[in-house]
């Protein structure tokens, strides 16, 4: 399953000019039953959400060369998390090495996975996001930071979230910290995987779908296998 490969690929290029620094993958933050909420007067630390930037990438893949160890890495600077009262850009890219899952099955398990971030409630941690907008932003009060929250606690969470899927292999988990990163280059990558996902969406739903008239033709032109998948449905 490569139908995100090209998009994981061209992520990595945008930020391959800057330096990444290897996290340790620490103790799972905890994850509670329902949404933390904190007011804005109760904040110390917030990443992304507006007026900064801010970018959410999710996607799988079965290509062991794109995800072959669980990881979290940071770009820009990892110490912008421990300065209180700040505001700051933020963004994270999830890659996901997984088992080839059946193509009946495909549309399901791969919305599956894009929902498990999104559902995600971490202990004093409010998490406000759009899969429509492909945003993202944590807010931190003065428990959490108390608690010795960090980016290797929250990556280790969302590492263990996700490894709970059968279908999930390897977690890769990238931070973006800091204004000067590619955000808009990692965020027209997301919305490719978003329009991947609907395609595949509307060739579950209607799988006798002529190519000659159908919509998504020029989609089905750039994504590798996303036509042959089509074929195979029919």
């Amino acid at each position: 399953m490569n139908l995100f490969d090209q998009e994981l690929k061209k992520a990595a290029e945008a930020l391959a000019p800057y330096q990444a620094e290897e996290l340790s993958i620490g103790k799972p933050w905890p994850l509670v039953g329902k949404p933390s909420f904190i007011m804005a007067r109760e904040t110390v630390l917030e990443l992304g959400g507006y007026p900064h930037k801010s970018t959410c990438l999710i996607g799988a893949t079965t290509n062991s060369e794109l995800v072959s160890s669980d990881r979290i890495v940071c770009y820009g600077n990892p110490e912008l998390f421990q300065k209180k009262s700040r505001h700051i850009s933020f963004g994270m890219m999830i890659t996901l090495n997984i088992q080839e899952p059946e193509t009946s099955e495909l549309y399901e398990s791969l919305k599956g996975l894009q929902y498990v971030f999104y559902r995600m409630h971490m202990e004093n941690i409010m998490l406000r996001s759009s899969m429509q907008q492909l945003q993202v932003n944590l807010r931190f009060g003065k428990a959490a930071m108390k608690a010795n929250v960090s980016l290797e606690r929250i990556g280790a969470a969302l590492i263990a979230a996700y490894k709970e899927n059968p279908l999930v292999n390897h977690v890769q988990v990238a931070f973006l910290m800091g204004d000067e990163l590619p955000y808009q280059a990692i965020s027209s990558c997301a919305e490719k995987t978003t329009e991947i996902i609907l395609a595949l969406n509307t060739l579950v739903d209607q799988q006798e779908l002529s190519c000659g008239t159908c919509s998504l033709r020029e989609i089905c032109d750039e994504v590798e296998g996303l036509r042959q998948m089509h074929m195979n449905l029919q």
